[in-house]
């Protein structure tokens, strides 16, 4: 199980780097996602554009680094959840 926990967080790191590193069209769909979470870290200018579906898989991600480190009760999972949530829920 504990194997798991550090594949989350390099497959997010991978995930931030691989779009960093490339160009949209500008034809094609975008949001902005702040690398350091503005729920947990405040406000800052990391923010890279992803996908729709890259978003969601980063906030999954996210999800499962902070639940695996500080467990479900923990208020940074929390966070995370919601944020997870809402991004199910609103679209």
């Amino acid at each position: 199980m504990e194997k798991r926990f550090p594949r989350n967080k390099k497959h997010y790191i991978k995930l931030v780097r691989k779009a960093q590193n490339r160009m949209l069209q500008n034809s094609e769909y975008c949001e902005k996602h702040h690398i350091f979470p503005k729920s947990i870290f405040g406000k800052n200018n990391y923010i890279v554009k992803l996908t729709l579906r890259e978003h969601f898989v980063a906030h999954l991600l996210l999800w499962k680094y902070y639940k695996r480190k500080y467990g479900n009760k923990n208020q940074k999972t929390i966070k995370m959840v919601y944020a997870l949530n809402r991004m199910r829920t609103s679209r």
